[in-house]
């Protein structure tokens, strides 16, 4: 898995942002903010290079964008398989446990 060659601190830091949009996302009946508006609000800012960014092709951007995009609305739709939250409350390994599978 992709997320696994994360730092400890970066991979907690991905799994307290994707729990959230996922929480966020379950309530869109009420609040309208499925996991693709989602995904089209926070993905370019989070997944994408400032450098792209400031005076890039402005194509790739938009490429760079949309696959962004897709790869967060995927990982908040999926987010209990990409990091092994807990089905029914939601919770992941301490640290500790994530410092442990980073050493083996």
């Amino acid at each position: 898995r992709t997320i696994n060659m994360l730092d400890v601190e970066m991979r907690v830091v991905w799994k307290s942002l994707i729990w959230c949009l996922m929480d966020i996302a379950e309530n869109s009946e009420e609040n309208k903010m499925t996991s693709a508006n989602l995904s089209t609000c926070l993905a370019p800012t989070v997944l994408i290079s400032h450098k792209m960014s400031d005076g890039g092709d402005s194509q790739n951007f938009l490429e760079a964008s949309r696959y962004a995009i897709g790869v967060m609305q995927c990982m908040i739709d999926w987010g209990y398989d990409c990091f092994d939250f807990d089905k029914k409350e939601k919770i992941w390994a301490s640290d500790d446990e994530e410092k442990d599978k980073s050493n083996t």
